[in-house]
């Protein structure tokens, strides 16, 4: 990883579109420097991976495209122990990386039947994780795990999702969920997660 001692993933946002334009555009608006980039040639698990840096160094913006899933996806990392106005600061890039880029909405994805979600729309809850919505985003993922009428591929998007959000505590039960699946391929691919630890972010 990049910039290392930023350690700390502050917020996250997953992206609709992967144009490296958009972000790079926005990031020149915002006057902040390419801190360091990364390609396939350097980690066999992305595809590019760019990290932009504001003059002070408070925080950095770590533009994510990865070979898992086509959707890039955003970090926002600070270091550890930071004071509240380096966080306040960060959260106010998030909400405006919010406002101004294509991004999923985690607040719209929730409200639709959960067998009508796109594997986008599924990731998204994911990369883009909130945990002021755990319950919600744990309730859509149980939902996918047991439903009757979620495809194979829905529910490979689920299990990948929770990969991203590497929170073994919360979301373990559910991946177990997955590893009763009637479908072979959900099953196991439910238990190499469980056995990676939810590793995703951590390649």
């Amino acid at each position: 990883m990049v910039f290392e001692e930023y350690n700390v993933i502050a917020h996250r946002v997953s992206l609709k579109i992967s144009d490296t334009d958009v972000m790079d555009t926005y990031a020149w608006k915002k006057r902040w420097s390419v801190g360091g980039l990364v390609t396939s040639e350097d980690n066999e698990d992305i595809v590019t991976e760019s990290i932009y840096r504001p003059a002070d160094g408070s925080y950095i913006v770590d533009y994510i495209i990865d070979k898992l899933t086509q959707e890039p996806f955003i970090l926002i990392r600070v270091q550890e122990n930071v004071d509240q106005d380096t966080l306040d600061t960060a959260y106010r890039v998030y909400k405006e990386i919010l406002a101004k880029l294509p991004i999923y909405s985690l607040s719209n994805i929730l409200e639709e039947p959960e067998t009508q979600l796109s594997e986008g729309e599924i990731h998204a809850l994911g990369k883009g994780y909130d945990p002021d919505l755990k319950t919600e985003i744990q309730t859509t993922l149980s939902t996918l795990a047991t439903s009757t009428e979620t495809t194979p591929e829905q529910k490979k998007a689920a299990i990948i999702a929770i990969g991203y959000i590497s929170d073994p505590k919360n979301f373990n039960p559910i991946l177990e969920q997955f590893t009763q699946d009637s479908n072979s391929e959900v099953a196991e691919l439910a238990q190499s997660m469980l056995q990676a630890g939810h590793a995703i972010l951590n390649r």
